[in-house]
């Protein structure tokens, strides 16, 4: 699954995570790392670094970045792990956070 960057408002990103976990016993999400060099979205560089007022947007599209322990903090991910991983190394790097029995 990887599509949870895109959900909003924040308070349906946590009602779709604590619905992951109540419904799988075990997951993989897939979402972009904060520290990726390329914003795969919007194909620009570092853009989830930029100042929100100077940001190219997407009509209608929302791309959510958080850290990694920001991720953990959702009440659904309280007892997943994460690991990142380069999609395509040294341009797109990924989280995946998962949850095995």
């Amino acid at each position: 699954m990887g599509v949870l960057e895109h959900i909003e408002p924040i308070e349906k990103l946590c009602k779709v995570v604590s619905e992951i976990d109540r419904v799988f016993k075990e997951y993989c999400v897939v979402v972009p790392c904060i520290n990726t060099v390329l914003e795969p979205h919007l194909k620009s560089l570092r853009w989830q670094l930029r100042d929100y007022n100077k940001k190219r947007r997407i009509e209608g599209v929302g791309v959510n970045y958080f850290s990694d322990d920001a991720w953990l903090k959702f009440d659904g991910f309280k007892d997943a792990s994460i690991k990142r991983f380069w999609y395509i190394p040294g341009i797109l790097l990924n989280i995946m956070i998962y949850k095995k029995k």
